[in-house]
């Protein structure tokens, strides 16, 4: 299932730390979480949790395959702490960064 543009504007700034809504607001904890909540699980048939991992991961993967950044620095620009980067990305993928970095080249 596809999410319509505003709910994804909704999720799209909890993916990275500096995040902020298109109207320059900054989410908090309380907006809106039960229909957040309904709406994932109604949707998606996911939890905003694992909405959010799974666009994260696909971000991570976006810059992987299509820019020149530093690996150790997408990780943080996508909200996954550098420390854990390699471990969650390989858990999701099967591949290293590095490797899936090549693969997309």
């Amino acid at each position: 299932h596809r999410m319509k543009p505003r709910r994804q504007q909704l999720i799209r700034p909890l993916i990275g730390h500096q995040a902020k809504f298109p109207d320059g607001s900054r989410p908090t904890k309380t907006v809106e979480r039960r229909w957040l909540e309904r709406m994932c699980g109604r949707k998606l048939r996911r939890t905003p949790l694992e909405e959010i991992h799974r666009a994260r991961l696909a971000r991570t993967k976006r810059l992987l395959a299509k820019t020149n950044l530093p690996i150790r620095a997408i990780g943080p620009r996508c909200g996954i702490k550098e420390a854990r980067f390699c471990k969650v990305f390989r858990k999701a993928t099967g591949l290293t960064p590095t490797t899936w970095h090549r693969r997309s080249r």
